[in-house]
């Protein structure tokens, strides 16, 4: 049986829905919910997109690993990690050390659509398709190696998706109510 976590870090692709389901399955647990990506704009004091543009990836990775490992620091905490944060050995070691990881997966067809198609753009995404495809066949895979859970949520909405997620975090033990 698995040891109970003190932490939930969410892990996912851009547009799997983390931060919803986060938000709502703190709820539920009656925890604290942060969002990783929130944190780092806050401590940037500007946007993502900004971040990129003035100070490059290498720059935003380097908040990213400071947000971590400042959500790592509490207890009771359901975090919505940034999608490239597995990508971080750092990160990955301090998330399965403090709380159980979950990869909240979904397909590429319903993060298209979600994310607007070829008409939306992100820092590492310009809006073609072929691009997206192939970062989400490499980012998965990291996703999988630093998942204790992997949370198959197709389509279902935010709500059904926290249900899933808290029933399987209660079933296999991996957290407590204290």
């Amino acid at each position: 049986m698995p040891p109970a976590k003190h932490n939930v870090y969410i892990v996912g692709f851009m547009a799997s829905g983390k931060t919803e389901m986060g938000r709502l399955l703190a709820k539920r647990l009656g925890w604290e919910f942060l969002d990783t990506d929130s944190m780092v704009v806050k401590t940037a004091r500007t946007t993502i997109a900004r971040i990129f543009e003035r100070r490059g990836e290498k720059y935003f990775r380097t908040l990213e690993v400071g947000a971590v490992a400042k959500a790592a620091r509490g207890r009771g905490r359901v975090v919505s990690v940034g999608g490239g944060a597995v990508l971080d050995a750092r990160n990955v070691k301090l998330m399965r050390k403090t709380g159980v990881v979950m990869h909240r997966e979904t397909p590429f067809g319903v993060l298209f659509k979600r994310l607007g198609g070829p008409r939306a753009a992100r820092p590492l995404w310009k809006g073609d398709k072929s691009d997206l495809q192939k970062l989400y066949r490499t980012r998965r895979a990291h996703y999988k190696t630093a998942a204790h859970v992997v949370l198959k949520t197709g389509e279902c909405t935010v709500e059904q998706a926290a249900m899933k997620a808290h029933k399987r975090l209660l079933k296999d033990n991996w957290i407590t109510h204290e």
